[in-house]
């Protein structure tokens, strides 16, 4: 059995508010002096070989399987540029989902939660994370996560 091309849609969100990331870069001037510039659309897990374990991919894009799993490739991370005022200190979450269909993605910030902007006004945030299935069926399937940059 072969689960393929295992895709992770983008959700970004600043100080709380949930917005789409197809308009690039996410700006909210009303709501925070901080935008999103993405760099990748997706974050892909490719062949997984199990219907049950978990595939661990880390911040550089490798892929580990965990649990009687086997993840063949390499993955693609989420990484978006988080530009502000210099200095500033964010705070960015990640929550993950399930589908329903035996699979569930929790997100991990690469590093640090915290940040500060550099002087140049901008840091790189690399989510990676664990896609676990449990009896997950066949075929091509999609999942939602929600970044928030949280900001003082």
């Amino acid at each position: 059995m072969s689960i393929q091309l295992l895709r992770v849609r983008r959700l970004c969100g600043i100080a709380g508010l949930a917005i789409t990331s197809q308009l690039m870069p996410i700006q909210i001037a009303a709501q925070a002096p901080i935008s999103f510039l993405p760099y990748s659309s997706d974050i892909e897990y490719g062949i997984i070989a199990n219907e049950n374990g978990i595939c661990r991919m880390n911040d550089r894009g490798s892929l580990i399987g965990l649990s009687g799993q086997s993840c063949l490739g390499s993955g693609t991370r989420g990484i978006f540029n988080i530009m502000g005022e210099p200095g500033r200190v964010i705070y960015i979450t990640a929550d993950g989902s399930s589908n329903g269909a035996g699979i569930t993605f929790t997100p991990k910030i690469s590093g640090s939660a915290t940040k500060v902007l550099g002087a140049n006004g901008s840091t790189i945030l690399v989510i990676a994370g664990d896609l676990a299935l449990e009896n997950a069926s066949s075929g091509k399937h999609s999942l939602d996560y929600l970044v928030c940059v949280h900001y003082e």
